[in-house]
């Protein structure tokens, strides 16, 4: 907090609380800070409730959201090639690599599409606010395409071997989601 400001502005200016080599932007009670360590920060149920936020991202553009329908109506070969065009001409669009994951001829292919959803979802979950931590639902349908393609990133992840990942990312679903069910989404 810089000089001048008077008891009144650091009383509502946002602080950063840190967590070892984590922190958790936005947080006003100080106690967090003194409180709370590495140790004890295991998934977002151990944070303070004030860091526990939502994130839900935008809505897929209609668009591109028509474009996938039309491609998903293709028969298989052609589905593929589709979707994959949806994708290059709306490469942040998380619901085009969520349904080419599907259309992957072997586990490699699955695996690097469903990937690729995933790091764009990530893209688009920071942008819209998300630190790392908080929750990410499925409830909110808008977020059902970055969830889908972590789902998919966890088939094609056991498909060739990766085990490690797998438990990763099943510990990540019910972190993003308490609630989460492996029925939301077929693989």
């Amino acid at each position: 907090m810089g000089g001048g400001g008077g008891a009144a502005a650091q009383a509502t200016e946002p602080r950063t609380a840190t967590f070892g080599a984590r922190e958790v932007l936005g947080c006003r009670d100080a106690r967090a800070r003194e409180t709370v360590n590495d140790d004890e920060v295991e998934t977002v149920a151990d944070l303070p409730m004030a860091d526990r936020h939502e994130t839900v991202l935008p809505d897929t553009d209609p668009q591109v959201r028509a474009a996938l329908a039309r491609a998903g109506d293709r028969a298989a070969p052609q589905r593929r090639e589709a979707l994959a065009e949806v994708a290059a001409d709306a490469p942040t669009a998380i619901a085009a690599w969520a349904a080419l994951a599907t259309e992957g001829r072997d586990p490699v292919e699955r695996y690097a599409y469903a990937r690729v959803g995933y790091h764009r979802g990530l893209d688009a979950l920071r942008g819209a606010g998300w630190g790392g931590r908080g929750y990410v639902r499925w409830a909110n349908e808008t977020n059902r395409p970055f969830l889908t393609c972590l789902v998919r990133l966890r088939a094609a992840a056991e498909e060739i071997g990766e085990h490690a990942e797998v438990e990763r990312i099943s510990a990540f679903l019910v972190e993003l989601d308490p609630e989460w069910d492996d029925g939301h989404v077929g693989v």
